[in-house]
């Protein structure tokens, strides 16, 4: 009863286990139902996959979907670039938040460090981003250990035009993480078997209608998948921060003035006396016992400024 009267055009091929459709020849699932059964098994967590599953699956996707939100601090980051931060990073990411917003507790430990412009606590959860009026607030915080720096307020301005200040990252964290024409963004929704997948990166809108204005992914499925879905957007998050390292390194200075260098000295010499700081690359001599320094790597160069 109920049946569609169409003939289903795959005919006895047809492995959609509960397909609508007529199949006046029968079906070699029928026969062979193995061959219905989904490859993913108990493991299968998209909600529109219509092969055969074990039982103890079907009870956790037959629950009705929820709106779920995953911040961008939330996902482990254990590549993270150990950039300077800039002048312009005044938010960090606190985990756990000591009270609720609004009490009593959390405004005099926070006001500790410095005046405090914004409080945003993830719903449902004791963690949250704190945003300093200044720099040095937000310094003094994350030097204490109650917090660090805020990935996503670092991915925000590297996706802003480049102004006075100049910012941690110099290539799109949010670009990197989306990619090309969203191409990220409906991968991780194919690994994850969520609904409806959206990146999103603050803008007037969020602040309008009081949502998080942090950066985000909104989704509709179950709890499961979004333990897939942060796995997986761990992973994509590693290869930005490695990208995000290489190119920061590229464009970190080389370059190191000394002076008061005996006369005479040549490359040689020179790469003898600071080894200890990196390879020497090249030398530019000048006068009077000056020199320019150039080393292999970026991370020689500023051990020789310490050292200096």
């Amino acid at each position: 009863p109920g049946q569609n009267p169409v003939v289903c055009k795959f005919g006895v091929h047809c492995k959609r286990a509960a397909c609508w459709y007529t199949h006046p020849e029968g079906r070699q699932i029928d026969f062979q139902p193995e061959t219905a059964l989904c490859r993913d098994g108990v493991d299968c967590m998209r909600v529109d996959c219509w092969r055969v599953h074990p039982p103890e699956r079907d009870a956790v996707i037959s629950a009705e979907p929820q709106e779920l939100a995953l911040h961008l601090d939330e996902v482990p980051m254990p590549s993270r670039p150990e950039f300077e931060p800039s002048q312009s990073d005044r938010e960090v990411f606190i985990d756990p938040l000591i009270a609720e917003v609004g009490s009593t507790e959390l405004t005099e430990f926070l006001d500790a460090f410095g005046p405090v412009e914004d409080v945003f606590q993830l719903p449902g959860q004791s963690t949250g981003y704190v945003r300093f009026c200044s720099h040095a607030a937000a310094e003094k915080c994350v030097e204490t250990g109650a917090g660090v720096w805020s990935e996503s307020e670092r991915a925000l301005s590297s996706d802003m035009p480049r102004g006075k200040e100049v910012p941690c990252y110099t290539d799109s964290l949010i670009t990197l993480i989306g990619g090309q024409d969203g191409a990220n963004v409906a991968q991780l929704m194919e690994t994850s078997g969520v609904r409806y997948l959206r990146l999103n990166a603050g803008g007037r809108l969020a602040r309008k209608y009081g949502i998080s204005d942090r950066v985000h992914f909104t989704c509709r499925g179950f709890e499961i998948q979004m333990l897939q879905l942060k796995s997986s957007l761990q992973e994509l998050l590693a290869q930005a921060h490695q990208h995000l390292a290489a190119s920061g390194q590229s464009q970190l200075p080389r370059e190191v003035l000394v002076s008061g260098l005996p006369e005479g000295w040549d490359h040689e010499t020179l790469q003898t006396v600071f080894s200890g700081y990196g390879e020497v690359d090249r030398f530019v001599p000048g006068e009077g016992g000056k020199a320019q320094l150039f080393f292999k790597a970026p991370t020689s160069a500023k051990e020789a400024v310490k050292g200096l």
